[in-house]
């Protein structure tokens, strides 16, 4: 399984794996408390493939406030 980065689209559904554009390299985020990107399994049409692992992982990230090793976090 390859794995990528994906960077979030603003004011989307974190859920959904539309809600994301894979990008080459780790994306630049600032320090905040909103999604900015993502690093997990890439799937078909080079969209993330959202388990149950990156969705609790994004789930703790944000309700922490703190950027973790696959999720990256942004100021808006």
């Amino acid at each position: 399984m390859i794995m990528a980065w994906f960077i979030f689209n603003t004011n989307s559904d974190p859920t959904n794996p539309l809600s994301y554009t894979i990008t080459s390299g780790i994306p630049s985020c600032n320090l905040g408390n909103n999604l900015c990107a993502i690093q997990t399994a890439e799937g078909s049409g080079n969209r993330p493939i959202l388990d149950c692992s990156i969705r609790e992982e994004i789930l703790c990230a944000l309700a922490n406030e703190t950027p973790s090793t696959n999720v990256r976090l942004k100021v808006l």
